[in-house]
């Protein structure tokens, strides 16, 4: 595993150390201790997956994902469906944590938003779904904090997506210092100023030690998901975009480099039928900008009616690129 240190990058040159005192709690808002945690049940998710496919990975969740986030769907029926998807994070779901976590984070950029913005629902649920293995909350988490004005809880959480953000390696070299993950970084160390870095590293390298194994173990069951033949709702991973998707179409936008999300509703023929918003970060004009990219995604046939994956798009200046 990666240490700490590897995590800061060059804008480390820039800061200077300033005394202060900074507990792990305080700096990760709302991501106790397990035995911290009273009011969610963890369902097994901190327990190793099983070894071959089976009705727990086969089944999707008991949400109408495909109502809940179509702006065009009854409106009644979609507030239903949020109130049965928030029930389900209570109870521990590590989708139904993320999607409400998102919801309440993204508010009204989203059409017809179920929800306004809520940033302390948001920071509840998405830091649950962080420490049991989902990487964009963590993402996610520190541009809240920045939002809050909390810029020693965005640094924790950006060096804590850093580490884990697969993307960070996968990017080509030229634009590596150009990507989303350099531009959070860049932010939250401007945000962060003078403080004292080496009380971040002790919270970043305390998160590892409490968490990197319940990570790890969900990456695990993702892949092992991902490998089941007939699932109904399937991983980012199996995903294919037609070639020159990622083309320099996009050189006109002016967003800013970061993460659009799409619930993609998949027809028996590997096609797109819907591609629904959740959430965007940093800059709400990326979900016009990728939607595009979304809708041209592909699965291969399949027997089953409907399949379902939540994909995300990462967009660096000029360049879109599928996340897996």
């Amino acid at each position: 595993m990666r240490t700490a240190n590897i995590l800061l990058c060059v804008y480390l040159a820039c800061l200077t150390a300033a005394p202060m005192q900074l507990s792990f709690a305080g700096a990760i808002h709302a991501a106790p201790s397990s035995a911290q945690q009273p009011a969610f049940d963890s369902k097994g998710e901190h327990q190793d997956p099983p070894a071959s496919c089976s009705a727990d990975n086969t089944t999707p969740d008991d949400i109408a994902y495909a109502t809940l986030l179509d702006p065009d769907a009854d409106m009644l029926k979609r507030q239903h469906e949020f109130s049965e998807l928030e029930s389900l994070a209570k109870s521990g779901n590590l989708q139904a944590l993320y999607c409400a976590g998102s919801l309440y984070r993204a508010g009204h950029i989203l059409p017809h938003a179920l929800v306004d913005r809520d940033l302390t629902k948001a920071r509840l649920y998405l830091s649950h779904a962080a420490v049991n293995g989902k990487l964009e909350a963590m993402r996610k988490l520190a541009e809240i904090e920045l939002v809050a004005k909390h810029p020693v809880e965005a640094m924790v959480w950006a060096q804590v997506f850093a580490h884990y953000e697969p993307l960070l390696e996968k990017m080509p070299p030229d634009l590596a210092d150009k990507g989303p993950v350099a531009d959070l970084l860049a932010r939250t160390f401007d945000a962060f100023g003078s403080r004292d870095i080496k009380a971040v590293q002790r919270d970043v390298g305390a998160f590892m030690q409490q968490y990197d194994s319940t990570i790890s173990a969900a990456s695990k069951k993702t892949l092992q998901i991902q490998a089941c033949p007939d699932n109904q709702m399937i991983s980012a991973g199996e995903v294919q975009q037609p070639a020159g998707t990622n083309s320099g179409a996009f050189m006109d936008g002016q967003a800013k480099p970061g993460t659009a999300e799409f619930f993609l509703v998949f027809k028996p023929d590997g096609s797109v039928t819907k591609a629904l918003p959740l959430d965007a970060v940093p800059d709400p004009e990326l979900l016009r900008m990728l939607r595009p990219i979304a809708e041209q995604s592909r699965v291969r046939p399949s027997v089953v009616p409907a399949r379902y994956a939540l994909l995300p798009v990462a967009y660096t200046f000029g360049e879109a690129q599928v996340r897996k």
